[in-house]
């Protein structure tokens, strides 16, 4: 039983380093290439749809009783849509972002408003963060290219680090096998 912990453990840290280098990889990637790789991305996920529309209606075609063929017609639809303008999208997504970052910025100014402790530190901070969060939000709807190149530097960053995270577990499990 130990000598089999022993060997997971020898291919665990090898595939945590490489999952973590690819990670890093990519995220730099999306901080480099930000509107671009999210095009790409968006690009992949039409194709996604575009397969899993394709089962759908194949499964409505095939099995009888199913009632799958809206769902496969809206996913290859929607894969097209992807496909051919992922700009269009990225812009839609973006827009849904700011509207989503307005919305929570008033909600956070209503909720003060109602609140009977409005001299708190809490209470400051949440409506300091609510006028951001407006502000952020009305810059988006004016700025949807920068909105999208600033979500892809976030989420690359963030995958920089999960994939940093991930090397280090690596190097903590080499440390604990050799």
């Amino acid at each position: 039983m130990a000598e089999r912990n022993i060997t997971h453990a020898k291919t665990d840290w090898l595939r945590s380093i490489i999952i973590g280098l690819v990670l890093i990889i990519i995220g730099i990637l999306l901080a480099i290439y930000q509107r671009d790789a999210l095009k790409i991305i968006l690009m992949g996920a039409g194709i996604v749809a575009l397969i899993v529309g394709g089962a759908y209606i194949y499964e409505y075609l095939t099995v009888p009783g199913t009632v799958s063929l809206p769902y496969g017609a809206i996913l290859i639809a929607l894969g097209i849509v992807f496909i051919v303008v992922p700009g269009f999208v990225s812009d839609v997504l973006m827009a849904l972002l700011a509207v989503i970052l307005i919305v929570f910025g008033a909600l956070a100014f209503v909720r003060f408003a109602v609140s009977d402790e409005k001299t708190t530190v809490p209470a400051v901070i949440n409506v300091v963060i609510g006028m951001l969060m407006m502000i952020l939000g009305v810059y988006a709807v004016f700025n949807l290219e920068d909105t999208a190149d600033i979500v892809m530097i976030v989420i690359g960053v963030f995958i920089v680090i999960a994939g940093a995270i991930e090397v280090l577990k690596a190097y903590e499990q080499y440390k604990w096998i050799h």
